[in-house]
Parts: structure tokens; sequence; C-alpha cells
């Protein structure tokens, strides 16, 4: 059994990030991101749930947050399998199915975050409302670094072109529902700034 990267500092995981190891790398990486944007976000939004009642947000944000910091450790044990098969000349489809498979869900996961963050956006109001637009912008950047890593990683699976296609397909749903809704937490945000000036002028 692997040790878990959430057991280490942080210095520790920026210091393993920036070596020569080939992991924690940019799935890694980008899981533990979103993972903390989440986080955010439910921070966010235990402060406003007294008055907004967001309680359903709030466990969904918490649970997405979990299975992201779950996913940064699965990639880097997929990568290591994937070393191992091809180090000693063993079959790769499995491996590399894995490999493409976990970023994947991690980018499922971004996006349903995302998702969180956009109905978070039309109801939070003041400077908090700053941390979901945060929060948005780290996981949309994660979800982009997430489905590059699954662009390369098809190439690799030549020998499975069924797979490949439809993996190939939900990367780009995936990639434009976020790019949807990081447009729609932008925009429930310039309205409640706009929202603020007009009641200082009140």
């Amino acid at each position: 059994m692997e040790d878990s990267i959430w057991t280490a500092t942080l210095a520790a995981f920026r210091e393993k990030s920036g070596g020569t190891d080939p992991v924690p790398a940019g799935v890694a990486i980008s899981a533990v991101t979103a993972s903390l944007a989440l986080a955010l976000l439910a921070k966010v939004l235990a402060i406003a749930d007294k008055k907004n009642h967001l309680a359903a947000i709030l466990d969904a944000a918490r649970a997405e947050s979990t299975r992201l910091a779950q996913l940064a450790d699965d990639d880097i044990q997929a990568f290591n399998q994937y070393m191992e098969c091809k180090r000693h000349g063993r079959e790769l489809t499995d491996a590399v199915r894995k490999a493409i498979e976990v970023p994947m869900e991690a980018a499922r996961s971004a996006v349903r975050g995302l998702d969180l963050c956009a109905q978070t956006a039309g109801v939070v109001r003041g400077l908090t409302a700053a941390d979901v637009g945060a929060a948005a912008a780290l996981l949309s950047g994660a979800v982009r670094a997430m489905l590059l890593s699954v662009d390369f990683n098809i190439r690799e699976m030549r020998s499975d072109a069924e797979f490949s296609s439809a993996i190939a397909a939900e990367r780009r749903d995936l990639q434009r529902a976020s790019e949807e809704q990081a447009d729609a937490v932008t925009a429930a945000l310039n309205a409640s700034i706009r929202y603020a000036r007009l009641e200082s002028r009140l």
C-alpha cells in the first residue's frame, strides 16, 4: 500500500512535485488543487448556510473535495502501475485505461464542483463571493489540466479504439460544461458586484 500524499506536509508535497520522481505530476497536482478549491467553497457555504439554507450544496462540496483528494492518490498509483507494466514488458492496455479513467473521473468531479460554484454564486453576497470566484477559477484550471493529460494518454490506447472514442467524446462534453459553468459563475459574481454598487448608492 502506497503512502497517501495527504499524510505528508504541504512543504513536502511541493518539494516532491518539483523533484525528479515522475509523480506526483499534472493530474495529482490538479486534483489536490480542485480538492482545496472545493474545501474553500465549503467554507463559504458553511458561513452563508445560516441565512440561505445551503446544507445540500455544502454536503455536495465536501463530498467532491473528499473524492478529489482520493483521486490524487489514485492517479499516482495508476501511473506507477503503468510504469511497472512498461518496465517488465507486460500488456499495457489495462494500465493505460486506468491512467485515463482516473483523470477523467477527477475532471467529472471538478465539473460537478463548478456547478456547485455556479449555484452558490447566485446567492452569496459580500466579500465571501470572491472566494466562490476563486474556487471556480481553480476548478476550471484543474479541469483543463486533467483533460490535457487525458488527451496524451489516449494516444497510448491504440488497441482499444471504441474506448478511446467514447472517452474523447465525453472529454469534449466535460470541457464544454466546465467553460459554461465558469461563465455562469462570472456572470453571477458580476451581477453581485453591480447589486452591491447599487445598494451603496441608496
